[in-house]
């Protein structure tokens, strides 16, 4: 091998290297670009659960108002009624 062959040859090697650690470079930033948009999209979900979450237990909170008020409503109702009954008796036996 002749040194004109030799450093052809040792210039096309330097510019594969090159070649090799520029595409290395753009594989590893789409690399990182996509693992970014796997996280953003993950972040996305998981607020979206939060959300449901947040909204279920509001739900939860007002129907236990809502049982609460309707117990002491019925309770009422019940007071009530108990008293008409009483003055009723009362009234037809005096």
């Amino acid at each position: 091998m002749t040194t004109r062959q030799k450093v052809v040859l040792a210039v096309a090697a330097g510019r594969a290297v090159a070649r090799a650690r520029v595409a290395g470079k753009k594989a590893a930033k789409r690399l990182i670009v996509a693992a970014d948009a796997a996280l953003v999209a993950q972040g996305k979900a998981a607020r979206a659960r939060q959300r449901k979450r947040a909204m279920k237990a509001a739900l939860k909170k007002v129907a236990q108002t809502l049982a609460l008020a309707g117990t002491a409503a019925a309770t009422v109702v019940a007071v009530r009624a108990t008293r008409r009954a009483v003055r009723r008796r009362t009234i037809e036996t005096a």
